[in-house]
């Protein structure tokens, strides 16, 4: 992990002194100057950053003379009141990212899971789960409309990332405006899925056999399917298969994200999908089947 804080740290100032040199860099520039650099991140989302973080830095300080790490704690080494390690420690640039509110938790390096973990995650093999400690009172409740507001997108979230800390910034008015919502007892969002469509209902459940549907509707992923199926006996390599999967992906994660805010409009109270266990007094090979189950599927 502090591999990642060296490598920001670097990235960060060297791009700094670059745009100070020059008196600006455009976005295209900074791409170009970095890839001549020598241990800076290889994922271009942290160069991004560092580069959007020195751009900050350089306005905020309009060309003045920068110390990195501090003026104070510059001098506290100087006068060896610190030492050359908690120096280094105490110096370093806290990986920081701007949020972005079309993605998942907020940004794609970093994803807030529940009110006291966060997950970093800077490329496809690397995670690091760290823990909140929310010694703040309202903080707990705070980072819970966070994590449901997220859900529904549209609230970008900024991440700092230090070595003895995490902090997120984000507009809290605006998250407790979408965080707050009337949840309806007893109205279920519910699915049914196979292989080429995806069934949606949402029901108001009275009784066992007393219901109300109140919207429904199919979600079809056929024409992917049968492209797919088009491409059968192509190596798994092929340019064409690859790109289908990755479609795939794609499509599986608006359709899910879809769901949710389709769930959250109707004010559902549970979220369900069917369940084709064999339960206890139900005989083997018999399908279990619920008036709503059998909604969707027809």
């Amino acid at each position: 992990m502090f591999d990642y804080f060296r490598l920001y740290e670097n990235c960060f100032n060297c791009t700094f002194n670059e745009i100070t040199r020059k008196g600006g860099l455009s976005t295209a520039e900074s791409t170009v100057f970095q890839q001549t650099l020598n241990n800076v991140p290889q994922e271009s989302i942290l160069r991004q950053a560092a580069y959007l973080d020195a751009k900050a830095l350089f306005s905020l300080t309009e060309g003045k003379k920068v110390i990195f790490g501090g003026r104070k704690l510059f001098y506290q080494r100087q006068s060896g009141n610190i030492s050359h390690d908690d120096y280094a420690r105490r110096r370093t640039r806290p990986i920081s990212v701007s949020g972005d509110s079309s993605k998942e938790g907020g940004h794609y390096v970093f994803k807030l899971l529940s009110s006291t973990e966060v997950l970093f995650k800077p490329n496809k093999d690397t995670k690091v789960l760290l823990t909140i400690k929310n010694d703040r009172k309202g903080n707990k409740k705070l980072l819970e409309d966070l994590v449901t507001a997220l859900a529904s997108g549209g609230v970008p979230v900024s991440y700092k990332l230090g070595p003895d800390f995490v902090s997120i910034t984000f507009d809290v008015m605006k998250v407790k405006t979408v965080a707050k919502r009337k949840v309806v007892p007893n109205r279920v969002f519910a699915i049914d899925t196979n292989p080429n469509y995806l069934g949606w209902s949402v029901v108001d459940w009275k009784g066992h056999d007393d219901y109300t549907i109140v919207d429904s509707g199919v979600v079809s992923i056929k024409p992917l399917n049968d492209v797919h199926f088009g491409l059968k006996g192509a190596p798994p390599d092929d340019p064409r298969r690859v790109y289908l999967t990755n479609k795939r992906h794609y499509e599986i994660t608006m359709i899910t994200r879809d769901l949710v805010t389709l769930a959250r409009h109707y004010g559902c109270d549970l979220f369900i999908f069917e369940d084709l266990n064999r339960v206890e007094g139900q005989e083997e090979g018999q399908e279990l089947q619920s008036p709503l189950q059998q909604r969707l599927v027809s």
